[in-house]
């Protein structure tokens, strides 16, 4: 469902950007029409005018029918800056910021610890924090910024449901992670005295339990997910119950 939410806005947002580029055409256009004028030359064609031609162009480009105002045209022509550069100048990230905090979602996704949006909420708070210093609000962005975030480079990110314990045992960052886990996981097991013959029902009905906490996770988007099996399964993380085996085998209990 949510998938399918977030490709309707694909949909306006690419529309958006297609009338955006096209009204750009159109404002070169007229500029030129108005460096003839001041040039003493007769002025061909009016706004309108080149309003329609574009309109008519890019129907025989794409099939699509994109109806632009004239006066918007005119007023770009003379300077006035567009909603999109309006928008930009009072977004909270630069570009490269922008980039780096894109970068930063696949980075954290692929090593197996999706951000939830409320903790990129928090790496953009502390971003924007560092920059701004006291002329960034305490709240931080807004509470639906993230969600706009995500919506507005969904090419590249996507949201999907998380629990506690999904991906949490994943692909890990480096050898040092996996020793600490089984460490610690072979400690647990010689204080509690745990048997290496865990009911696998019971397992499954504990484990059943955390999925009330499932949560919004980020990852990135399908052309960058696993499709290879094999790979898939080279990668994927023992279960708890093959974990605590391997632990009795090396420790011989």
């Amino acid at each position: 469902m949510v998938r399918h939410a977030e490709s309707d806005n694909n949909k306006s947002q690419r529309a958006s950007e297609a009338k955006i580029a096209l009204q750009k055409r159109a404002v070169e256009a007229y500029q030129e029409e108005l460096a003839w004028r001041n040039l003493g030359l007769p002025n061909l064609v009016g706004a309108k005018a080149i309003c329609n031609r574009f309109t008519n162009l890019h129907r025989a480009e794409t099939g699509q029918i994109i109806k632009l105002n004239y006066a918007t045209i005119i007023n770009h022509a003379k300077g006035k800056p567009t909603r999109a550069e309006s928008n930009a100048a009072r977004t909270w990230l630069t570009a490269g910021k922008i980039e780096a905090v894109i970068a930063y979602i696949i980075e954290v996704a692929n090593q197996g610890f999706p951000l939830s949006h409320r903790r990129l909420k928090e790496h953009v708070d502390e971003i924007l924090r560092g920059r701004l210093g006291d002329d960034f609000p305490v709240s931080g962005v807004g509470k639906k910024w993230t969600q706009h975030f995500v919506r507005k480079y969904s090419d590249y990110i996507y949201t999907t449901w998380s629990s506690p314990l999904d991906e949490k045992r994943g692909r890990a960052v480096n050898p040092h992670t996996n020793e600490a886990y089984f460490n610690l996981l072979r400690k647990t097991i010689l204080k509690h005295d745990i048997s290496k013959k865990i009911p696998t029902r019971q397992m499954k009905l504990a484990l059943l339990k955390h999925r009330v906490h499932e949560s919004r996770s980020l990852g990135v988007d399908g052309k960058a997910r696993i499709t290879n099996k094999l790979e898939a399964a080279a990668r994927t993380p023992p279960s708890l119950s093959q974990s605590v085996l391997m632990v009795h085998r090396h420790l011989r209990l």
